[in-house]
């Protein structure tokens, strides 16, 4: 490459040389000529006033030239040919050596700060590299000169903190390596920390609770613990305390509701299911729900402290209506029985190692029942049947709830090879579920389901554990 550039530079300037001297020409005369028209003055024995073919005024300085000049067009084609060998030579060395070079280690910092936000995942991505290797050079590097200025990662910093408050925009974990250098080496201030926290921890937990429920029944809440997409690796650890929790006025059990405190630092998603027995007037009452989110440094970490701590209160609405009143509706409609049975989906039954309890996760998937679905789940072999769990699910959709439990297999059960699944509608088990307002009212049995053993891999969307 230092070759081409000397040769290069050499090559264009002989070649504009060799232009100029073909299209200055050689002299052929000395004879005087207008510099306007080009008319030969020889044969005056003055120089006119006027010049005799396009009357300028050839008194004027400059006006008359000396000397007649023929162009050498041989030299001139020559130039030519070396000028455009020349520039298409250094075009053609120039475009094959900007492939391999990276553009980005040369943009100004606004530039690459623009180009995160591309809907080009490539360009997005190696624009967040490059800030993070200026980062790392900011970090490590001797020169204050080299890599970012503070005020630079300052404006990184609120400018990816803005991405990540967005829950429509493309989180990256290079956002989180950015932040984690930044907050280990102290570039961060506290408040940017926190937000950052924050962000990271959202949406928390949400709570979903069943709209009307009956004087006398249980109410079913589900706690959905979800971060969002814009987690980093896990540097950190969360805590959520349930501080209180009422329905109108009455204060739900603390130990009855929720655990008090619930740790959370590797898993993404994470549901608990509660389901206090409601003993009041009908009316409408509002559940309230306030718990405080407490986050530390982790095992690599522990010096950190508490990092960050905030307190979130959510609430919904809940109806009681009297103990007699129907919530949930059966239907019988036989138009619906096949889309029924063809939504339930049942692979093979799973033994354990040593064939002491069967376990049937993953065993029973629902895939858009064209009616609210609510069962007991019962196994039967040699006429004994037995329960073993339930589920619930929802119209158009899948299974909201699944739930069940490893099953002692009594004598009728010894030595089978095949069982029958019976599903058996139940209102009650409706009852407890969050959106199911009726249910298909008919008993469904699966016959001679294999019993397969706990080594046989069933993942089955839907599945139950």
């Amino acid at each position: 490459m230092v070759v081409w550039l000397t040769v290069f530079p050499l090559t264009f300037c002989v070649g504009l040389a060799l232009l100029w001297i073909g299209l200055h020409g050689k002299r052929i005369n000395d004879h005087p000529w207008c510099r306007k028209c080009r008319y030969d003055l020889v044969g005056s024995p003055d120089v006119p006033l006027i010049c005799p073919e396009c009357g300028a005024n050839l008194k004027k300085q400059r006006s008359v030239r000396v000397g007649q000049r023929r162009k050498r067009p041989a030299l001139s084609a020559l130039a030519t040919v070396v000028l455009l060998l020349t520039v298409s030579t250094a075009g053609w060395v120039g475009w094959r050596e900007s492939r391999d070079f990276d553009f980005n280690t040369v943009k100004p910092v606004w530039w690459l700060k623009q180009d995160t936000t591309s809907s080009n995942g490539t360009v997005a991505g190696a624009a967040r590299l490059e800030l993070l290797r200026r980062l790392d050079e900011s970090i490590f590097s001797i020169d204050d000169s080299d890599g970012l200025s503070k005020s630079q990662i300052n404006n990184i910093l609120e400018h990816a903190l803005t991405i990540q408050a967005d829950p429509h925009a493309v989180w990256s974990p290079q956002w989180g390596e950015f932040f984690q250098a930044a907050w280990q080496y102290r570039l961060m201030t506290p408040d940017q920390l926190r937000r950052f926290i924050r962000n990271v921890f959202q949406p928390g937990i949400n709570i979903t609770a069943r709209k009307r429920v009956r004087n006398g029944a249980v109410l079913p809440i589900r706690f959905d613990f979800e971060l969002g997409s814009n987690v980093p690796a896990p540097y950190f650890d969360a805590r959520f305390q349930l501080e209180l929790a009422t329905l109108g006025e009455w204060t739900l059990p603390r130990g009855l509701l929720l655990r008090e405190t619930w740790d959370i630092s590797s898993v993404n998603r994470l549901t608990e299911w509660k389901r206090p027995l409601i003993s009041l007037t009908p009316g409408d009452y509002t559940l309230r729900i306030r718990y405080r989110v407490v986050v530390t440094g982790d095992y690599d970490y522990p010096h950190a402290g508490t990092m960050a701590e905030w307190t979130v209160e959510q609430q919904t609405q809940v109806t009681v209506v009297d103990r007699l009143t129907e919530v949930v509706r059966a239907v019988t409609d036989e138009r619906l029985a096949d889309g029924v049975r063809a939504a339930i989906v049942v692979k093979p039954l799973r033994w354990d190692d040593n064939h002491n309890f069967v376990d049937i996760g993953g065993s029973i998937a629902v895939r858009g029942p064209p009616v609210d679905l609510a069962f007991e789940i019962l196994l039967r072999a040699g006429g004994q049947e037995m329960r073993v769990g339930y589920l619930t699910a929802v119209k158009g959709g899948g299974i909201e709830e699944i739930d069940t439990q490893p099953w002692w297999p009594g004598p009728s059960f010894a030595g089978s090879d095949r069982v029958d699944i019976i599903l058996r509608p139940n209102l009650s088990v409706a009852e407890r579920s969050l959106n199911v307002t009726e249910v298909w009212y008919q008993e469904i049995v699966i016959e001679n389901v294999p019993l397969e053993s706990s080594e046989v891999d069933d993942t089955g969307a839907g599945g139950m554990s």
